[in-house]
């Protein structure tokens, strides 16, 4: 099972795999051949996510500004493998992201240049996310 595991090259997983005897010596080879099968079978019938570390950011935008920076966001997130997480409308105009900590300073840059530096990103936890959504 462990070969199976390695060969789809995946991480993260934990293969359990359960045989009641029903009387019939499968042997050392029939047991491979039926576990490795076991997992085999689950592993093309999951959906395998991706996943990584990210750090949340948060972003605060006025009202009047929120649609244009809704899209920059958006934009922004589908080419730096970011996701954006949320967005809340209350006093401002909330959006969270799940940034990459190898491009928080990018982020931050282009944050700036899209608000003629008027918006700060606040940073937050860094946490392990599914990035296939």
């Amino acid at each position: 099972m462990l070969d199976v595991l390695r060969r789809h090259s995946v991480t993260d997983v934990v293969a359990v795999v359960t045989r009641w005897f029903g009387g019939v010596l499968l042997g050392t080879g029939g047991l491979v051949r039926a576990y490795s099968s076991a997992a085999s079978g689950a592993l093309d019938s999951a959906r395998l996510v991706r996943r990584g570390v990210r750090t949340e950011v948060t972003l605060e935008v006025p009202h009047a500004e929120s649609g244009r920076l809704h899209g920059v966001l958006q934009a922004w997130a589908s080419s730096h493998d970011a996701v954006l997480a949320g967005v809340s409308y209350d006093e401002v105009a909330r959006f969270s992201l799940q940034v990459a900590p190898a491009v928080l300073d990018r982020f931050d840059a282009d944050v700036a240049a899209a608000s003629a530096g008027t918006l700060t990103a606040r940073r937050g936890e860094e946490r392990v996310v599914d990035l296939d959504r």
